[in-house]
C-alpha cells in the first residue's frame, strides 16, 4: 500500500472531499482505493491514469484532474505525493510551469 502526501498541504482537504464523494464506488472510480493500491494504474484504470512528463494524472469526472508523482523506493514506504487538483486548463498551465524534466 502506498502512503499519500500533499504538496502543498492545503490539497489534503480537497482530496478528502473527493474521496468522501467516491468512497462507495467500485474499481477505478474509488479514488482513495486507486491511490493506495495502484497509483500507476492497472486494467481497471486504463484511460483514466496517464503519465505526462514526470507526473502522473488521474482524470476525475466533471473535467477535473489530480496530478501526482509516485515514489516506490525513495522513502521507507512507497509514497504518492499529490501536487495539483483542478480543471484541465489549470492542469495544462501546471505542466507548462513545473514539468521541465
Amino acid at each position: 500500500m502506498y502512503q499519500i502526501a500533499f504538496s502543498p498541504k492545503s490539497l489534503k482537504k480537497v482530496f478528502e472531499a473527493i474521496c468522501k464523494e467516491t468512497k462507495h464506488e467500485q474499481g477505478a472510480k474509488n479514488v482513495l482505493g486507486v491511490f493506495k493500491n495502484y497509483p500507476k494504474g492497472n486494467a481497471t484504470t486504463h484511460g483514466i491514469i496517464e503519465k505526462k512528463n514526470i507526473y502522473w494524472g488521474y482524470d476525475l469526472s466533471r473535467g477535473n484532474r489530480i496530478t501526482y508523482k509516485v515514489y516506490d523506493r525513495e522513502y521507507d514506504q512507497p509514497t504518492v505525493i499529490i501536487y495539483f487538483i483542478g480543471n484541465h486548463n489549470d492542469y495544462m498551465r501546471f505542466l507548462r510551469t513545473h514539468a521541465k524534466g
